[in-house]
């Protein structure tokens, strides 16, 4: 889709983006719709474009993080299913959120998972941002004092669809800031988190 989309959200709690008006993320079988397997959740008044995150309750924290620490790649490959069933739409690449820090680029958990939603969805996975130099914690906060995103170097990537997926989303600031970067290109961007903190 070339186009922004845009919702008024502040009345509305609960979107299902899997509803046939949204334009980039529908069910397989358009005719009829079935019944979507869960509910992906908007987060509210960040974005132009389909920003959806899929839980918001009953997430197991503990286990989430223990995995972004040591992204095993059962739980990796559980998470990316979950995503890639959501991912009806042509896209040019898959990419997701500098790594913090302190991450280690080799097991960085957003790097596996995006590579596994790439394995899956057969769309190609590219690393389209820097690791942070400053931001070693998560949280509104912390996102505010930290520098913005910076591409890498040599990107150069104009006019293309590009789905953003996260494994998770606090405050929605790095979110928002990658989004900017890319759409400051000229890029479509959808993105994808799997649960919200």
């Amino acid at each position: 889709m070339g186009s922004d989309f845009t919702i008024d959200l502040t009345a509305i709690s609960d979107i299902n983006f899997l509803d046939p008006i949204t334009p980039t993320l529908i069910g397989k079988d358009s005719n009829p719709i079935p019944e979507p397997k869960s509910r992906l959740f908007h987060h509210q008044r960040s974005f132009l474009g389909c920003f959806s995150c899929r839980l918001r309750k009953n997430i197991d924290y503990e286990s989430v993080r223990r995995w972004k620490d040591n992204p095993e790649p059962q739980k990796t490959m559980a998470i990316a299913e979950i995503i890639a069933g959501y991912v009806t739409n042509h896209y040019d690449f898959i990419t997701t959120a500098p790594p913090s820090a302190h991450r280690n680029l080799d097991s960085y958990c957003c790097f596996k998972l995006a590579g596994a939603v790439s394995a899956i969805t057969g769309i190609p996975f590219m690393v389209s941002f820097q690791q942070r130099q400053f931001k070693s914690k998560h949280g509104r906060f912390e996102s505010l004092r930290a520098e913005a995103p910076v591409l890498m170097p040599g990107w150069n990537y104009h006019g293309k669809s590009i789905l953003f997926i996260d494994d998770f989303i606090t405050s929605g600031m790095t979110a928002k800031t990658c989004y900017d970067a890319l759409r400051a290109q000229g890029n479509h961007v959808d993105g994808l988190i799997y649960c919200q903190f």
